[in-house]
């Protein structure tokens, strides 16, 4: 299962908004390094789609596919160094796939601000910088090592301290890894290393709705876009101390609740499916005639990769596989029908799976 580390500057909301995500009780204080231990908590993924197909195929049960989040506790500056309990929260952040980076946007006289103010793009840079110098700290203790065996005329090891080497140029200038382009081959090579300026970052800006004007919000996500390079779906905004209060209320009362501030804030759904696109996954789904499961992989891998997700047994006795898209799908009957008029695709063990499709393996 893919994993986000929520991370952030202590009394951002971090631990609410876990306990909002998973509808866990967790300790939730006004004071930094409440949270310890972290919490983890695995979510179901929002899908149209898997609603759809239970609707036509009317299995016993739906499975939707899961993601894991992992509520990290407050991150200071010179965490990198120790403080405030740095190293172990850093190498929680090492254990996990990707990052949601909440930032505070909003005013709260009963929690304390790390930096004095208000200020998010500053916020960010903290965090930022002390995951750089976390990587950079990492990189000196092991590229000793691969220069020994690289020394010895290890040809694999020569082509990793290359990378890594060039790593430790672009970290000294206060780049992220992220910023590298890296093939596909060059990225197995370092992917042991687990680098956290190299993984999938989300930001999202927790704010009180009614405490800023729509004009201020999109400036500030403007400057965030601009100063650290992001996609505008890569900025979420939410008010986690509503969704909190909303989560007891019947879906079409909290539906009705934020379609008024939709314009400003982004829902609990909304930072789901984004914390599950920045790890770049592709959901496939299964059926027979007790259930329908959706299965996430990720993008650019192929059928029998995903056979060995699915049972062992479909990876060792593979022999081709049918497929189609889930809308093509929905205009037939059964997946017999589908079959008769040709709908259907045959592949075989290298055939890349596309999001949405659907899949049924011959063994």
């Amino acid at each position: 299962m893919f994993s986000i580390g929520i991370v952030g500057l202590p009394n951002v909301g971090k631990s609410l908004l876990f306990k909002t995500l998973t509808k866990k009780e967790v300790k939730v204080s006004n004071y930094p390094f409440c949270t310890i231990e972290p919490n983890k908590g695995i979510i179901e993924i929002p899908d149209r789609r898997l609603d759809l197909l239970f609707e036509k195929i009317k299995p016993e049960k739906k499975i939707p596919s899961m993601i894991e989040f992992t509520d990290i506790a407050g991150l200071v500056k010179g965490a990198h160094k120790g403080e405030g309990l740095g190293n172990q929260f850093l190498e929680e952040i090492r254990k996990v796939d990707a990052i949601l980076h909440l930032v505070r946007g909003f005013e709260e006289k009963n929690m304390p601000l790390s930096s004095g103010g208000i200020t998010p793009l500053e916020d960010i840079k903290i965090i930022n910088l002390e995951l750089i110098l976390s990587d950079l700290a990492f990189l000196e203790k092991i590229i000793p090592k691969i220069e020994k065996e690289a020394k010895r005329g290890n040809e694999l090891f020569k082509k990793k301290l290359r990378i890594l080497n060039f790593f430790k140029e672009t970290l000294l200038k206060e780049e992220p890894l992220s910023n590298i382009f890296l093939t596909k081959e060059q990225k197995e090579l370092v992917k042991e290393y687990h680098f956290l300026t190299q993984k999938p970052q989300l930001i999202v800006l927790n704010i009180k709705f009614n405490q800023i004007s729509l004009e201020n919000l999109k400036k500030i996500k403007k400057e965030i876009i601009k100063e650290f390079k992001k996609e505008e779906s890569e900025i979420l905004t939410i008010d986690v101390r509503f969704e909190n209060e909303i989560l007891e209320f019947e879906k079409e009362e909290r539906e009705e609740f934020l379609k008024e501030i939709k314009e400003k804030i982004d829902s609990l759904d909304d930072l789901i499916s984004s914390s599950f696109k920045i790890l770049n996954l592709i959901v496939f789904y299964t059926f027979n005639e007790k259930e329908i499961r959706a299965w996430e992989l990720e993008e650019e891998t192929s059928i029998i990769e995903a056979a060995k997700k699915i049972h062992t047994d479909f990876y060792k006795n593979f022999i081709r596989a049918e497929v189609i898209n889930w809308k093509d799908f929905l205009n037939y009957r059964s997946w017999n029908e589908a079959k008769e008029k040709g709908a259907l695709n045959i592949v075989g063990k290298d055939y890349f799976l596309k999001d949405g499709e659907i899949i049924y393996i011959k063994v």
